[in-house]
């Protein structure tokens, strides 16, 4: 029986939509062994109608805003160090194995036995490394790709056996956040390694030497209007929230901060500060309800204390001891 590729969409923009487009003209090939699900938080447009064998549209859209669920990264150098949750502005963790397990579910009632699961955005220069890998499942529980720089489950492409993969079987918001917990920084690269290597026969290849070296790589879809480390924390020192940008991106930015829906915090930076960042004070932190965030004349985000535990966010947003 034919084995399942499951591609996994966003077109939120043309452009995605045209990126999904070129990964399905690429799988094209692969047809006489593989059937392809196509899965999307959007509707299914007619441009990917000719190049799959079913399409799934899953409204439900589930973003993570609470801090403990969110990614935990950090920034600073030698002298200077804070770690952030507001890095990601919203997190589709929930959404993202949603969307696994309603096609692992599906496969199971189509009696599909393999699954490769693969992100929209991923570019393939060569198509047939789907029958390697396929082939590897004859001998493993699963097969994945692993970056040689961090050692980290590449998450763009992935495939398994589903008889041995009972977690996706029935799918629960509550359970899957309760997942997220078993890594110390809440990725879901470092979820999946948890959940799929434990127990199980797996084959780790390189991403290195199965994508770069074939010329594949992962599209980046960064939107250029925005910065992400455009973020505030809490400093213990001052007892104050303050606000840090870092231009990492060789454009012009201004960014405007606008506290309790009165106070106002401007940068303005020009590209010949690449790579530079820089701190003002939003004011102590006791005094602060709301923070809301524009970038380029376009809303960002909004920190409402109102809905949103202050200690809980000072917890994962907050200036590290060096």
């Amino acid at each position: 029986m034919k084995s399942l590729i499951v591609v996994a969409g966003h077109a939120t923009n043309t452009y995605k939509k045209l990126v999904e487009v070129e990964l399905l003209e690429k799988l094209k090939v692969l047809r006489d062994k593989f059937d392809i699900l196509y899965i999307s938080h959007k509707p299914i447009g007619e441009l990917v109608y000719d190049y799959i064998d079913y399409g799934i549209y899953d409204k439900k859209n589930t973003l993570v805003t609470e801090p403990e669920y969110k990614p935990n990264l950090w920034f600073g150098n030698d002298n200077f160090g804070i770690v952030s949750s507001t890095f990601y502005r919203n997190v589709t963790h929930v959404a993202i194995f949603r969307m696994m397990s309603i096609a692992n579910n599906f496969a199971t009632h189509m009696k599909y036995e393999k699954i490769h699961y693969v992100e929209y955005d991923l570019d393939l220069d060569n198509v047939f490394i789907f029958n390697d890998v396929d082939n590897e499942l004859k001998e493993n529980d699963s097969v994945v790709f692993i970056n040689n720089e961090n050692n980290w489950l590449f998450g763009c492409y992935f495939a398994y056996n589903i008889k041995k993969y009972n977690f996706l079987d029935d799918f629960d918001e509550s359970t899957f956040l309760s997942y997220l917990k078993l890594s110390d920084n809440n990725f879901t690269e470092r979820t999946l390694e948890k959940l799929f290597f434990d127990g199980k026969k797996v084959k780790k290849l390189s991403m290195q030497e199965n994508f770069k070296s074939r010329g594949q790589k992962v599209k980046s879809l960064t939107d250029e209007s925005t910065l992400q480390w455009c973020v505030p924390y809490y400093d213990e020192d001052n007892d104050k929230l303050m606000f840090l940008v870092n231009l990492d991106k060789k454009s012009d930015f201004f960014i405007k901060i606008i506290v309790n829906d009165k106070k106002i915090v401007t940068f303005d930076i020009k590209d010949n500060h690449l790579n530079q960042f820089f701190l003002k004070e939003l004011g102590l932190k006791d005094d602060i309800e709301k923070i809301e965030v524009f970038c380029n004349g376009k809303k960002d985000y909004l920190i409402d204390f109102n809905n949103l535990n202050k200690e809980e966010f000072i917890k994962y947003n907050r200036k590290v001891i060096k």
